[in-house]
């Protein structure tokens, strides 16, 4: 595994805002502990059973990726469980198709309260970029979202799945471990564990297992996944073209066992660094690091995507990919460069007012205008230049009108 010795990992009682900049430019994963601890509800199966048991929702079979209709009452009835059930079920982007802060409002005030370093990861952070749409265009959905799974057998090594597939993001992230369910092989309360404050190369107790990789590793990883996705395409002669033609990455058609990372590490010299998450620790995964997850005890999680200024060179190469592979952007990330521009200038406008204008022309500024269309005593021609029609109706922006921004 990656050398862990320089990744942030700490408590939030231990991070200022000057100390995650300093450290988020390097495009590494972080973990910031204790988040719970500024929690004003619980965040237990009770709580959920009380507020939401009789809603119906799609669980999803971690092996067989079959979807089952239930309750969540029902889900959680056996999520409660010790044992480790013979289905691993799991409850993903909770509420589906509903917008969190409206569906959950006292949830979303307390996830929103207790997340480190807001001014990034909440939704109104100052260095959050995603909330600098104007509210005519459709804002995209970045959550926050549940993630609610039963824990799979850390004791059986025939498994072949996670929770959470290798894939890729085009935005940041941050996921927060809510609850989790103590089973024989788990204790959050247990002193005597086996890894080192959240980070190891080594196997240890821990409720979830993150591994994450470096972006600039993402070209090789690709290669490797390729290459898995054409055996299995050679060893199965059932396979559907549906998953033949599944981007290596995005396709997010894979879980990497023990055995696939040793293959990766011997023949690209690529390793993640893992990363143990018990309840309380917020993970930060830049734009564009290639991550999977797997839960050995059942869990709650909450996450919450967003768009910092140190990676959006990442979020663009991301979103292009997405493209390639026929995703749609949510992001409108081009339209979002524009209008954290567009604020920037106004911001720097407040601050810096330009001077009374003066009645000597001779003192004119370069760029001044005049009603005139003269720029610098230049006159300024209404040709195609100010409107050759290349204006275009944004996505999602109703009758709204922007130019193209491809220059972004």
């Amino acid at each position: 595994m990656h050398d862990h010795d320089q990744l942030l990992v700490a408590s939030w009682k231990d991070i200022t805002l000057e100390r995650f900049q300093h450290y988020w430019r390097n495009g590494k994963p972080a973990m910031i502990q204790d988040t719970m601890e500024r929690s004003q509800i619980a965040w237990t199966p009770d709580f959920f059973c009380a507020k939401y048991g009789k809603q119906r929702i799609d669980a999803i079979d971690c092996h067989t990726t079959k979807v089952t209709k239930m309750t969540i009452n029902d889900f959680f009835k056996q999520y409660m469980e010790t044992n480790y059930q013979s289905r691993v079920l799991k409850i993903k982007d909770w509420p589906p198709g509903a917008d969190f802060q409206t569906k959950c409002p006292l949830m979303y005030k307390d996830f929103m309260a207790m997340l480190p370093v807001p001014e990034y990861c909440a939704a109104t952070g100052v260095y959050n970029l995603s909330n600098r749409l104007p509210d005519q265009y459709i804002k995209p959905d970045l959550g926050p979202k549940m993630f609610i799974a039963y824990g799979l057998d850390p004791t059986d090594t025939a498994c072949q799945v996670g929770t959470t597939n290798l894939h890729c993001d085009m935005t940041d992230a941050v996921n927060v471990m809510c609850h989790a369910q103590k089973t024989q092989y788990y204790d959050m309360n247990d002193n005597n564990k086996t890894y080192d404050i959240g980070v190891s190369s080594s196997p240890g107790k821990a409720a979830a297992v993150w591994d994450i990789f470096s972006f600039s590793d993402l070209p090789y990883l690709r290669l490797f996944v390729g290459e898995l996705l054409k055996e299995k395409e050679e060893q199965s002669t059932s396979m559907s073209k549906k998953i033949s033609k599944l981007d290596p990455i995005h396709g997010q058609w894979i879980y990497l066992t023990e055995q696939h990372l040793q293959r990766l590490k011997t023949k690209y010299n690529v390793e993640p660094w893992r990363l143990y998450q018990n309840p309380g620790d917020a993970i930060y995964i830049p734009a564009g690091c290639a991550h999977q997850v797997a839960n050995y005890c059942n869990a709650i999680k909450c996450a919450y995507d967003f768009v910092s200024p140190e990676n959006i060179n990442r979020s663009s190469t991301i979103t292009q990919q997405f493209g390639r592979a026929k995703q749609e952007d949510v992001l409108q990330l081009k339209t979002t460069l524009l209008y954290t521009w567009l604020s920037v200038y106004k911001a720097s406008q407040d601050l810096y007012p330009s001077p009374p204008a003066d009645d000597d022309s001779s003192c004119l500024s370069p760029y001044h205008t005049d009603g005139t269309n003269q720029v610098a005593g230049k006159k300024r021609k209404h040709g195609k230049h100010e409107n050759d029609g290349t204006s275009k109706k944004c996505k999602g922006s109703g009758n709204h009108e922007c130019s193209p921004t491809d220059d972004l």
